[in-house]
């Protein structure tokens, strides 16, 4: 589960930025999942690139980005393990 933004504190170029990155499978599948995400680091511009960082109660990172091409992609690293997941959204 996401912990997401409150929307009201929000600039209108950082809510277009979170409804683009909720649109993904990856967001999808963090906000589905059983652990708990919050936001470390998101975009404040409408630029590409743009990389949006979670962190979860179990101290995993999930680094999202959208390069400078348009191209998305993810990954989750568990911290403890040294173990990274990549993935397409």
């Amino acid at each position: 589960m996401i912990r997401w933004l409150e929307d009201e504190r929000l600039s209108s170029a950082v809510k277009a930025n979170m409804a683009r990155f909720k649109a993904t499978s990856f967001a999808k599948d963090l906000d589905e999942g059983e652990a708990r995400w919050r936001f470390m680091s998101w975009p404040r511009t409408d630029h590409n690139p743009m990389r949006f960082l979670l962190e979860s109660d179990d101290r995993r990172h999930a680094t999202f980005t959208f390069d400078a091409a348009g191209m998305a992609y993810g990954k989750i690293e568990h911290a403890e393990e040294g173990v990274t997941t990549g993935r397409s959204a």
